[in-house]
């Protein structure tokens, strides 16, 4: 065995340093302090090993702890290598070339080795690629024999698969473009990803059960032969054939059944509040040619519970009819990974490319197909996933340019329709990339279309559209550099959803906050809308603008409009003011300002009793007044609404009573309030 790495040494000295090996080399020393220093060495008997980590470094030497050696000792001569480093992420690598008599030569590049293991540091292998194990692949799919095993491969040149036919891959060079588009039908893919084992039968009945029935002819208890092969009649069976060129397996009144222990994985489950794990929805494809009408079962038999909550098993039964042609079926259920999948007909039907997957549109998938194209302008790489219909299920690709970046994810109805795009998007050139990119985003669109120019563009977006391709939901989130209509340079951002969700304190220009109790604080504000609260004080004076009413106006202003008015026309006074007593404006205060030169009546708008206290009334101190006489030449009157207890209206009470005196009516029987003008 070979280590190529970054420090090694012949020991020339070892000295006895107290609770320390201080060990000299006969070069310069090329160790470091937490180097994992290793030997290893056939000493004609045994193995001398030893693999330590240094605790101090210096030109020529390194100085290890006694405790760090086990079974062997340092000695002079032995030949030692850096194989790792517990701090420095740079020493962590190596390079093992192998090639002894164990069949198995193989050149080794070990990244991340930060202790005295070599476990998951294996990065490339380049030869005998027995005893790898990766959760990547399959269990009964490990890397094995001679080959390449690496986190990635960059390529070039011929590929040659087993299968030759199944998978084309094409590369073509034309104009100073490079196209490569790799095609694959379900058949050799999307069976290795689901939960059946030998889903395409391209091994016979291998994974799988049944019960065959079948007579044999004998004649004086000899077998009959016919054409080199014993004559019988098949009986009800399930067994695999050809048909229209294709693998299938024909089912007569039978069953084909697949166990627990040969199922090829099963799927990962989440835990509910109590502690029970949920199941998951399975979904079923498969390709079927019905002989003879019958009815199909798909089940799990033997379903064991225990541990989950409480959920209806995969069940599914239906009747099907004979079919000229191979149609798709689909099915699904819930599924707690236990149990033996069974499938059953009753009639004569022929089935292929059976499907078990927890993705419905995986499920669905016939064929699949992946683009590169790379050319001096763009590089673009895209997958989609097909139905048998040659209609495009699922699409994803990304383009870079020199003007724009794109990601995007289309997933499409049944008949071919968009269903939903996400995409993440970055460019200089606005309008470039609308010009290549054809699928609607209108809430982006209408913004940037309004700015002068869009130097820079930075978004994400989600959409989901109806079946007439309009979209009914997006949310964006958008950042940009345009220009004012001066040619001035400005940003801004852009965030559109139906739902935003703002966590933690959010600040704006370090004026305004949303605290995290959903509080606010501000230096100031203007608002146009109506207020309410609970609770809560002003330090200062407040206030808004009087209205003056014109000439014709007799309905009072709404509490939207505010509530201060002013009666400047001498007409208007004459006039009277009539106060609002609907419900909304209990707890408002009123101020009214009377510069003309006439005094004006203030009168609730409908006909009361005096003394009905279930009517609304205007209250000067404790009494009841008929109305009040505000005088002109900047008279005042400030008065409050309020809904006194089983009263269906507002009533109205004085707050400045300093400035009105009390005065009896004609008849002596009712009051109204004056304003004192002395």
């Amino acid at each position: 065995m070979i280590c190529v790495s970054a420090a090694n040494g012949r020991i020339k000295s070892v000295e006895d340093d107290g609770e320390y090996w201080k060990i000299s080399f006969e070069q310069d020393n090329e160790f470091e302090v937490h180097d994992l220093i290793r030997c290893q060495t056939w000493t004609g008997k045994n193995i001398k090993s030893y693999w330590v980590e240094a605790a101090e470094s210096g030109a020529d030497y390194v100085r290890v702890l006694k405790t760090e050696f086990e079974a062997s000792a340092p000695e002079n001569g032995d030949e030692c290598v850096l194989m790792g480093n517990t701090q420095n992420a740079k020493r962590q690598n190596l390079i093992l070339i192998s090639a002894t008599e164990d069949g198995q030569p193989r050149v080794d590049v070990m990244d991340g080795v930060k202790n005295k293991s070599f476990a998951n540091t294996l990065r490339a292998r380049l030869g005998n690629l027995d005893g790898i194990n990766d959760e990547a692949f399959p269990t009964d799919k490990q890397p094995k024999g001679n080959g390449l095993y690496s986190d990635n491969a960059f390529l070039k040149g011929t590929f040659l698969l087993s299968t030759g036919e199944d998978v084309k891959t094409k590369f073509e060079i034309e104009e100073g473009k490079v196209e490569s588009a790799l095609e694959g039908i379900r058949d050799d893919f999307t069976t290795e990803k689901g939960f059946l084992s030998n889903a395409a039968f391209a091994h016979g009945m291998d994974k799988w059960d049944t019960k065959n029935e079948a007579v044999f002819f004998l004649v004086g208890n000899r077998w009959v032969w016919a054409n080199g092969n014993v004559l019988s009649k098949k009986g009800d069976c399930a067994s695999v054939a050809k048909d229209e060129g294709r693998t299938v397996v024909v089912i007569r009144n039978k069953y084909i059944s697949q166990k627990k222990e040969n199922l090829r994985s099963i799927p990962t489950f989440t835990v509910n509040t109590n502690g029970e794990k949920q199941p998951v929805a399975v979904y079923l494809s498969f390709f079927y040619k019905c002989r003879k009408v019958g009815k199909l079962r798909v089940e799990f038999e033997n379903v064991d519970k225990t541990g989950f909550e409480d959920f209806n098993s995969f069940l599914v039964e239906e009747d099907l009819s004979t079919t000229e042609s191979y149609k798709q079926y689909t099915c699904n259920g819930l599924w707690n990974g236990t149990g033996d999948f069974k499938l059953s007909f009753t009639g004569e039907i022929c089935l292929y490319m059976l499907v078990l997957s927890t993705d419905k549109v995986e499920s669905l998938a016939y064929k699949y197909r992946t683009l590169l194209e790379q050319s001096e302008k763009l590089v673009k790489i895209a997958a989609q996933n097909f139905d048998k219909d040659g209609r495009v299920l699922e699409e994803s690709e990304i383009i870079t340019t020199a003007k724009y970046n794109e990601l995007t994810s289309e997933r499409f109805n049944d008949d071919g329709s968009l269903k939903n795009v996400a995409g993440l998007v970055t460019t200089t050139d606005w309008a470039a990339w609308q010009s290549t990119y054809t699928t609607d985003i209108s809430g982006l669109k209408t913004l940037l279309d309004q700015k002068m120019d869009v130097t820079a563009f930075a978004g994400m977006f989600a959409s989901a559209v109806d079946n007439d391709g309009n979209i009914v939901k997006q949310s964006d989130i958008a950042a940009f550099v345009t220009k004012d209509k001066y040619g001035k340079l400005e940003s801004g951002v852009h965030v559109g959803a139906d739902q935003i969700n703002l966590e933690g304190l959010v600040t704006a220009n370090k004026g305004f906050k949303i605290l995290e109790d959903g509080s606010m604080e501000a230096v100031g504000g203007k608002f146009s809308g109506e207020i309410n609260a609970v609770s809560g004080r002003f330090s200062g004076a407040i206030g808004a603008p009087y209205k003056t009413l014109s000439t014709g106006s007799t309905a009072f202003p709404s509490v939207n409009t505010g509530m201060n008015i002013m009666i400047a026309a001498a007409d208007r006074a004459t006039a009277g003011i009539m106060l609002p007593i609907y419900v909304e404006i209990d707890g408002v205060e009123c101020d009214l300002l009377n510069v003309s030169s006439s005094y004006t009546d203030i009168v609730i708008p409908i006909d009361v009793s005096y003394e009905d206290d279930t009517q609304p009334h205007i209250f000067y101190r404790n009494k009841k007044v008929t109305h009040v006489q505000l005088e002109g030449n900047c008279c005042r009157l400030r008065m409050k609404a309020f809904k006194k207890p089983g009263t269906e209206f507002c009533s109205w009470t004085i707050l400045n009573t300093s400035d009105f005196q009390l005065v009896q009516s004609g008849s002596g029987k009712t009051y109204f309030a004056k304003s004192i003008t002395e």
